[in-house]
């Protein structure tokens, strides 16, 4: 992802800025892609218990227990989901911007529209 975006920049002469939005959310949702696309199994330890009765009380409610969660699914929060429309909406502005796109053609184009400026056709 990191590569395609830096394609895009260095096709229009510019640097991108990979350390704030809108290119840091991009990170972190590839990111969060890539685990959910091609995890990895991962370990996680909770505590021991002396009776199966006990262990069963504790993992019913896991919402209850982050502890029983891998660390990069606790970031997804309601708060980050309620988020990441408003911040992908940047994120595609921002990219169109590059090559002078309106503002929502990201959207046409997902949709089969098509934005046609007929100032510039003339």
């Amino acid at each position: 992802m990191k590569n395609k975006i830096a394609i895009l920049h260095k096709t229009v002469g510019k640097s991108p800025g990979w350390g704030k939005d809108p290119l840091q959310f991009a990170s972190e949702v590839f990111s969060l892609r890539d685990k959910l696309a091609h995890g990895k199994p991962e370990r996680v330890v909770g505590p021991k218990f002396r009776t199966r009765a006990r262990a069963t009380q504790y993992i019913i409610r896991p919402e209850l227990h982050p502890d029983l969660q891998p660390q990069w699914y606790r970031k997804i929060t309601k708060d980050w989901v309620m988020e990441a429309k408003d911040r992908f909406t940047a994120l595609m502005i921002y990219l169109g911007r590059l090559f002078d796109l309106h503002e929502s053609d990201h959207i046409l184009s997902s949709t089969g529209g098509l934005l046609v400026d007929d100032e510039k056709d003339a």
